[in-house]
């Protein structure tokens, strides 16, 4: 009796660490958005420096359990340049003076967690989880220009007959966060477009509640009244912000003066371009003054768009 109890108590204690350690793998897994690369850069922007990646791993924190892999900033830099490389995005510079773009990125976490046991309690299976910050400056001025954690690249590594080692688990984990790294700014730079996940609906339906200027032109967007906002889904906001990102009149009907503190140099000059009676603005234009007026406007409800360089 007492044997079975302990074959049942270890049974549990096997499930709950796996639960645990599958439960951390998806909270850290939507933390970075692995959008499709798009390409788009600024036509001044023709090199990037890639910085030596720094550790910034908590080791000494009571409720984390981090660990050190050897070279692992360094492979994460090499996946990251190569990343670049591939895509042909810009050409990778051997120093920061030599480079339009800085990339600054930030070791947060490396572990591996159990995922199954045999029937000794002995681990047969781990997952390896990686997850680093960046941070991507304009060189040219100086301006920090999007800012992003990207979490939970992880690889299965198995000990016994079917083994796969941590190091090669290790390499593919980095190289699938290197690449999240590069789609996700190459995301920005290349979409005037608002994304799913871009906004906070509760704090955007909180807002519209004010009527001003802007949340009218949102609400005729959405062809909806404030009373109807409760079942407005952020698809359906998304389409209604990116039909205004598309009106070369926006600037004008909602007062831009009030929100130029906020916006970029190169966006102030598009504001005073589009001012002119005879403006002469793109369309791409006008995208990217439109989604900077609504970033100004509605800061806390684009909760997703660091950025601003838009």
């Amino acid at each position: 009796m007492g044997e079975r109890r302990g074959r049942e108590n270890r049974s549990l204690a096997q499930t709950m660490k796996i639960l645990a350690a599958f439960f951390f793998t998806v909270v850290m897994l939507t933390q970075g958005c692995g959008y499709t690369a798009k390409s788009g850069l600024a036509p001044e922007w023709k090199t990037i420096y890639v910085a030596p990646v720094v550790n910034a791993v908590n080791f000494t924190s009571p409720h984390d359990d981090n660990l050190y892999a050897p070279l692992l900033e360094v492979k994460l830099r090499d996946g990251v340049s190569q990343g670049f490389l591939r895509g042909g995005y810009l050409k990778i510079a051997d120093n920061p003076d030599d480079a339009d773009l800085v990339l600054k990125m930030f070791l947060k976490y490396y572990r591996h967690n159990p995922l199954r046991y045999d029937n000794d309690d002995n681990v047969t299976e781990w997952s390896v989880v990686v997850s680093a910050d960046y941070e991507l400056w304009d060189n040219l001025n100086g301006e920090l220009i999007q800012t992003e954690g990207i979490g939970g690249s992880q690889e299965r590594f198995r000990i016994g007959p079917n083994a796969v080692s941590e190091d090669a688990a290790i390499d593919e984990a980095v190289d699938d966060l290197g690449t999240r790294i590069v789609e996700r700014m190459v995301e920005y730079w290349g979409s005037s477009q608002f994304l799913t996940g871009d906004l906070d609906v509760p704090a955007l339906r909180q807002s519209l509640q004010a009527l001003r200027k802007p949340d009218l032109l949102v609400l005729k967007a959405l062809r909806k009244t404030v009373n109807k906002l409760r079942g407005v889904t952020e698809p359906e906001f998304v389409r209604a912000f990116n039909i205004i990102l598309k009106m070369p009149d926006f600037h004008a009907r909602v007062d831009a003066d009030m929100y130029r503190s906020s916006l970029s140099k190169e966006i102030k000059k598009l504001l005073v371009s589009a001012e002119r009676s005879d403006a002469t603005l793109s369309e791409s234009e006008y995208l990217k003054l439109n989604k900077a007026l609504l970033l100004a406007i509605y800061p806390h409800e684009t909760r997703k768009i660091k950025s601003q360089y838009w």
